[in-house]
């Protein structure tokens, strides 16, 4: 019941449930999209029992929850939005996104409206192309992460002789590792349909399409195109894109809205789905597709060369300003990037570079566990110093770093150190997973010797710039202690739990 109490505070706080448009959530944070951002309540979200941090950006709204705790919570917010929809007289909709259309939720005033469209501007523009991305690819993250981690086993295996690519296991085992990368448009699909508003089961289909053993097989016997007579279908192997799924749903969730208002209530079951499909998978085959997939390897080769012929520079400022990407959210934005790398390369480059990021936060935050005499920053530092070592570092980046500018500054030069030297020495990731210690069997391999040594200068920097220049002044700590006392008093929890560090 009090779990049911806290999600009710966050429904209510955010504008209630007809104000939610959609809700997903990804490795720490639920991550809101609402009718109306103005109606959300970012103070009373402040105060609630397990809320660490809320962050708005590019129109979503999003709570820190931490590991752990945000699937719970995410469970409970869906359950209160359920209640509120069946006390309704609304009829159920196959998706969460659904369950709050925008016409079904109070509409915002003229004014407001025509100032938001005024603010609409390259800037808002990119916000939210990334924010879409972000809130695509959060609800699949752990199914990659599952095969990802057995991809690192098994490939370590491999590497250490304990299995051979000839034995039966080995075969099994690829194919559990691989499962969630190939047939990958699947999964999209479905979370691209909860994101634009149309039938997921529907536009799973057009996932289903993409990677249909038909398809792949004429690609394998050497076809490059079918001829449907005055229209040329380019063939391709669309296993593991990403690009393609995403422009084939989104047109369809434009043909589903727009048949929907032309058909009949009684007939719209069968033509609905079935229009949506025809047209959906036609003009994604002959059109969509192949431009989604040019677009998705211009893309994967530009990073690649930028990475390779600036290798130091890249990683010296991913290093450097991705406590800034974390900050917004935006590192779930990283994903398709680093699915094409793997896709494209069997490996990734961006994630050694936050795992130095993440080890010099880690690395502060025990620092400053060893040096400060308060109490509760010594509780707080403990437990999210133990957190960013695993791969989870929004609760030391909001609990410390965030709070003390000399801290960011030392996390900022020792990413800066290590990433130079992952970026110098083109170190690579396996897979998906959390760095720099959690998953680290991805980062066995030929560049393995090199990762650590990032890593490790990565946390020597930090911990020499802090001896050098301490981690906090007076105002400082001043703000720290005020911050662990308001937490304190306001949500009646333990100061030694990330989760009381707002």
């Amino acid at each position: 019941m009090a779990n049911l109490d806290i999600a009710r505070q966050i429904v209510d706080s955010v504008g209630g449930p007809a104000n939610i448009r959609g809700l997903v959530h990804c490795v720490t944070r639920l991550r809101f999209d609402l009718v109306d951002d103005d109606r959300a309540d970012r103070t009373r979200l402040q105060r609630i029992d397990g809320v660490q941090g809320v962050v708005s950006r590019g129109g979503q709204l999003q709570l820190i929850i931490g590991q752990g705790a945000v699937e719970e919570r995410f469970a409970d917010v869906q359950q209160v939005r359920s209640g509120a929809a069946g006390d309704s007289e609304a009829t159920p909709s196959a998706s969460p996104r659904a369950e709050a259309r925008p016409e079904a939720a109070p509409a915002a005033p003229a004014g407001r409206r025509e100032a938001s469209k005024k603010r609409r501007g390259p800037r808002q523009w990119f916000d939210a192309l990334l924010q879409t991305l972000a809130s695509i690819f959060a609800p699949i993250i752990p199914a990659i992460v599952g095969c990802g981690m057995v991809m690192g086993a098994l490939y370590s295996f491999q590497l250490l002789g304990w299995i051979q690519p000839e034995s039966s296991i080995y075969q099994l085992l690829w194919i559990v590792s691989n499962a969630a990368f190939y047939f990958l448009p699947i999964y999209l699909a479905f979370s691209c349909a909860q994101r634009f508003g149309c039938n997921p089961y529907v536009a799973a289909v057009l996932g289903g399409i993409l990677v249909h053993p038909n398809i792949a097989a004429l690609v394998q016997a050497g076809e490059t195109s079918l001829d449907l007579g005055a229209v040329q279908i380019a063939l391709r192997d669309y296993s593991s894109s990403i690009v393609p799924i995403i422009l084939m749903v989104y047109l369809m969730s434009w043909v589903e809205k727009g048949v929907t208002r032309l058909t009949p209530k009684m007939i719209r079951l069968i033509v609905v789905p079935t229009v949506s499909l025809v047209v959906s998978a036609f003009i994604g085959l002959w059109v969509l597709a192949p431009l989604g997939g040019a677009v998705g390897d211009y893309v994967a080769q530009g990073i690649a060369w930028v990475y390779t012929t600036f290798g130091i520079l890249g990683g010296l400022l991913l290093g450097a300003f991705y406590p800034f990407i974390l900050s917004t959210g935006m590192q779930v934005a990283l994903t398709p990037v680093i699915l094409s790398n793997i896709q494209s390369t069997g490996g990734d480059f961006i994630y050694p570079v936050i795992a130095t990021s993440n080890a010099a936060m880690a690395a502060a935050a025990a620092y400053i566990f060893i040096r400060s005499r308060d109490r509760s920053l010594k509780q707080v530092a403990g437990s999210t110093s133990i957190s960013a070592f695993i791969g989870v570092s929004e609760p030391v980046l909001f609990g410390i770093v965030i709070r003390f500018k000399k801290v960011l500054w030392a996390v900022m030069a020792g990413g800066a150190a290590g990433g130079a030297i992952m970026g110098a020495f083109q170190v690579m990731y396996g897979g998906f997973g959390f760095v720099p210690f959690g998953t680290v069997i991805l980062a066995f391999g030929p560049t393995f010797v090199f990762y650590m040594v990032g890593v490790v200068v990565a946390m020597a920097v930090t911990v020499t710039v802090l001896a050098v220049f301490g981690y906090e002044s007076r105002s400082d700590a001043d703000a720290a202690v005020d911050a662990v006392t308001a937490t304190d008093t306001d949500t009646r929890t333990d100061a030694a739990s990330p989760d009381a560090v707002r």
